[in-house]
């Protein structure tokens, strides 16, 4: 798992994908706040730790779930890409698979 948490994170997806093209990726289109990425990471920490797995979708809804109780985490959250929406990311290894076919 990536997660590209920084301001505009979702611009590093060429350089994840080089580096492991199989990499769940977590990123940002604006900032990045601990208000998200601390409830985040804990959340799949306990999912590893607890041997659970993550399926992203249920796993995304219930973070938003968490977060939205907070507005400015929430505020932040709107600006989070799932992996399994991360239409970047897609593109990066559909063109990967091109290069090497």
């Amino acid at each position: 798992m990536a997660i590209l948490g920084s301001c505009g994170g979702h611009k590093n997806l060429s350089e994840v994908i080089y580096r492991s093209p199989d990499a769940q990726v977590i990123a940002t289109k604006q900032i990045g706040s601990k208000l998200v990425n601390e409830p985040l990471l804990r959340m799949f920490n306990d999912a590893m730790l607890f041997g659970t797995g993550v399926q992203w979708k249920p796993f995304w809804q219930n973070l938003g779930n968490k977060l939205n109780k907070d507005a400015k985490a929430a505020g932040y959250f709107k600006d989070y890409i799932p992996p399994y929406q991360n239409m970047g990311m897609l593109l990066l290894r559909l063109h990967k698979l091109d290069e090497t076919s």
